[in-house]
Parts: C-alpha cells; structure tokens; sequence
C-alpha cells in the first residue's frame, strides 16, 4: 500500500513532464516551419517583383474562388471521412473476435485525415479573405498565403484537443461488440461506457 503512494507522485510528475515536453515540441515545430517559410519568402521577394492580390479586381476575384472551392472541397472531405468512419465503425465489420487494437490504430489514421482536411478547409477559406489584406499589409505573397493555412490547422488541432472527436465511435464500437459477446440490449442500457 505505500509503494503505491510513493510512486504515484512521480509517475503523476513523469506525465506532466512528457505533456510539457510534448506541447513545447508542437509549438517549436510550429514556430521553426514559419520562420523558415518566411525567411524563405524574404529572400524570394527580393529575388522576384512582388504582385499584389488587390491590385486586379480579376485577379482577387480569381483568388477568393479557388481558394473558396478549396475550402469547401476539403471540408466535405473531412466531414465525409468523419461520418464514413463513424457510420462504419472505423472500417470494422467483425466484432466477434476482439478488435481494440485495430481500432486504435484505424482511429489514428482517421483523425489525422478528418481533422487535417478540416483544418485545411478552414485555412483555404481564411485564406480567402485574409491573404490579400496581409499582402496590403506588406506581407509577402507566399507567407500571406501560407499563414492563414497554417493557422487554419493549427486552431482545428488546438480545439480538438478539448473536443472529442470520436467519442461516439468508442460508443458505438463498444455496443457492438458487448452485442457480439452475448450481452443483451438491455444490459446495455444500464451499463456504462469506458
């Protein structure tokens, strides 16, 4: 009993200590990405005349719809991938033989495809409307087309974070193979889900 409460604190530190770890990765990563991108795009504009997106009425109409269709692309593939992978389990159809670690990783896969064609959906349509008011600001036109992007995905992955995507896929896979093994619905109906 008390080598349980001497190793809680420190496996309770360890795990801070990686969720910290973890946290200062992603966004050193994040940061390095964009001062790589735009010392990249400093030395390209001084290569290169720069082309504002507001000077042609054209050329930003022209803008805002292929970025716009971008958008709305991507989203429904994201939204498309999240309801295939919902109403078909992951890809599973065999619930008689134990299946988590198989979910597990299709799962992994499925949110990373969901939630980066999420996030790319919403910075194409940021993109949209934020590129040519950053390229009046001074920004070159690469890094004003590359911010709202990058920014678009890093908020969809920093609020799904907090909001559980797949819960009710663990749900559903849960039911279904309590089901396979025997327990009745209305077992199921008293029981409660982990």
């Amino acid at each position: 009993m008390t080598t349980e409460t001497t190793q809680q604190p420190s496996q309770n530190k360890k795990s801070w200590i990686k969720i910290l770890r973890t946290w200062l990765l992603v966004v050193g990563t994040i940061c390095f990405w964009i001062v790589l991108w735009a010392t990249v795009e400093k030395h390209r504009a001084q290569t290169r005349p720069s082309v504002s997106l507001t000077g042609d009425k054209v050329d930003l109409f022209a803008h805002v719809f292929v970025m716009t269709f971008l958008a709305v692309f991507f989203l429904a593939i994201g939204i498309g991938g999240y309801f295939l992978a919902l109403l078909t389990q992951c890809l599973t159809f065999d619930f008689s033989r134990q299946i988590w670690t198989a979910i597990k990783v299709k799962m992994w896969f499925a949110n990373l495809f969901v939630l980066l064609c999420i996030g790319m959906g919403t910075g194409f349509l940021a993109s949209a409307f934020l590129t040519p008011i950053l390229t009046d600001l001074g920004v070159t036109s690469g890094l004003a087309g590359f911010l709202p992007l990058i920014g678009g995905v890093g908020v969809i992955q920093l609020v799904f974070v907090w909001v559980l995507l797949w819960s009710p896929l663990e749900k559903r896979v849960i039911a279904r193979r309590l089901s396979a093994i025997g327990i009745t619905p209305a077992q199921l109906q008293t029981g409660i889900y982990l």
